[in-house]
């Protein structure tokens, strides 16, 4: 695939919602190769979130 493919592929996919999601993981993937690293940041994000609605505390 070229990159000219790849791109009208990433901007036809971003028309819709689902798409743009698609697409920002796609981004995400060539910034952190391992997805490992956005599982791990997705767990400490949520885990603030839940701290913070439990306890009411402003970090």
């Amino acid at each position: 695939m070229t990159d000219v493919q790849y791109k009208n592929e990433n901007w036809n996919k971003s028309r819709t919602e689902k798409g743009k999601q698609e697409t920002l993981v796609e981004h995400a993937r060539h910034i952190f190769p391992s997805n490992a690293i956005i599982k791990l940041i997705i767990v400490i994000w949520f885990t603030t979130i839940g701290i913070r609605m439990t306890f009411g505390v402003e970090f």
